[in-house]
C-alpha cells in the first residue's frame, strides 16, 4: 500500500510538472515584432587596440541614398555594435521611416567597447580614458575609411545617451547634432549617503535594485567625488560653453526606472537657457521609450 502511494505521488508530481512546463511554453512569447525595412549595407571591423578593445560597423543607407553626413551611434548597456541593424528595436524603425519617406540618410557607424563602457577622461580607474581614445583613435580610424563628413552626428540611448553627452561636453565644434535619448543621468552622486539616495527613490519612483546597481558601478569607476563631478553631465552642463555647439535632441520617459526624467528635463532647459538649439521631447513611458518620427527627422534635417 505504501509503495502504491509513493508511485501515485510521483505520478501526480510528474503530471503537475508537465502541465506547468506546457503552460510556460504556451504563455511565453514565441517571437518578436520587427520593423519592415531593407537592410543597410554593413561592414564590421575590430579595432587594433589592446588597451581598449573595440568593434564597429559601418552602415551605408540602403539604395545608396547617402546625404553626406556621418552619425556615430553609441549603444545602450548590454548591447553591441550590431544594434543599429537590429530590426526588433527602435533603430530598425528609424531606418524604416527613412525608407518609407524616401529620405537620404547618413552613414551610421555603430561602436562598441563591450556591454558596459563609459566615455570619460583618463583617471585612476582602468575603465577610464575612453574619451582620449575615442578622439585620437576611433574617429580618425573611421573617417580615414569613410572620408570627411558634411556633418558629424553623435547619438545613442541610455548608456549611449550619457556617452554622447560626454563627447559633446568635452569637445568644441566637433559635432553638429547630438541625439540624447533616455540618458542615465542622475543628480545624485554615487558618494551620497543612503538616506539621500532613499529620498531620491521615494521622490521619483525609481527602481531601487537598478539605482543601487549603477551607483556601485559608478563608485568603482569614479572612486572620488571630484572624478564623478568631472564626468557627471548634470554638473558639466553648468560650465558648458561652445559657440559652435551642436543642435540637441533630448528625450526621456516620465516613468523611466532610473528616475532620470526630472534631471534630463532640467539639463535640456539649461541648454535652452544658454540659447543653444534644443528639441526637448518629454514622453510618457518607461526606460528608453522613443518617439521614432521626431528622432528620425532630427537626424536628417
Amino acid at each position: 500500500m505504501i509503495q502504491k502511494r509513493k508511485v501515485l505521488f510521483v505520478v501526480i508530481i510528474a503530471l503537475f510538472v508537465s502541465l506547468y512546463l506546457a503552460w510556460s511554453h504556451f504563455t511565453t512569447p514565441q517571437g518578436k515584432q520587427k520593423a519592415s525595412l531593407v537592410a543597410a549595407e554593413k561592414n564590421c571591423f575590430t579595432g587594433e587596440s589592446k588597451v581598449h578593445p573595440w568593434k564597429y560597423c559601418i552602415h551605408s543607407p540602403a539604395g545608396g541614398s547617402n546625404n553626406g553626413d556621418l552619425a556615430y551611434f553609441l549603444h545602450g548597456r548590454d548591447e553591441d555594435e550590431q544594434t543599429w541593424s537590429d530590426a526588433t528595436v527602435y533603430t530598425g524603425q528609424i531606418q524604416q521611416y527613412w525608407q518609407e519617406k524616401k529620405i537620404s540618410a547618413p552613414t551610421v557607424v555603430s561602436i562598441s567597447f563591450g556591454p558596459l563602457w563609459l566615455i570619460s577622461e583618463k583617471a585612476e580607474s582602468s575603465a577610464t580614458g575612453l574619451l582620449e581614445f575615442f578622439l585620437n583613435e576611433v574617429i580618425p580610424t573611421i573617417e580615414k575609411q569613410v572620408g570627411k563628413p558634411k556633418r558629424r552626428i553623435v547619438f545613442g540611448e541610455s548608456m549611449g545617451g550619457i556617452n554622447s553627452l560626454e563627447l559633446v561636453f568635452k569637445t568644441k565644434g566637433l559635432f553638429q547634432k547630438a541625439g540624447i535619448l533616455c540618458p542615465v543621468i542622475l543628480e545624485q552622486s554615487p558618494h551620497d549617503s543612503v538616506e539621500t539616495i532613499q529620498n531620491f527613490l521615494h521622490a521619483t519612483g525609481a527602481d531601487p535594485k537598478t539605482i543601487y546597481s549603477i551607483m556601485l558601478i559608478a563608485r568603482k569607476i569614479f572612486p572620488t567625488e571630484q572624478e564623478w563631478n568631472n564626468f557627471s553631465p548634470p554638473r558639466l552642463v553648468d560650465k558648458y560653453e561652445d559657440p559652435d555647439a551642436p543642435e540637441f535632441y533630448v528625450s526621456c520617459g516620465l516613468t523611466d526606472k532610473y528616475g532620470n526624467f526630472a534631471t534630463t528635463e532640467t539639463l535640456a532647459k539649461k541648454l535652452a537657457d544658454k540659447k543653444y538649439s534644443v528639441e526637448w521631447r518629454p514622453l510618457f513611458g518607461g526606460h528608453c521609450v522613443v518617439d521614432i518620427q521626431s528622432v528620425a527627422e532630427f537626424l536628417v534635417k
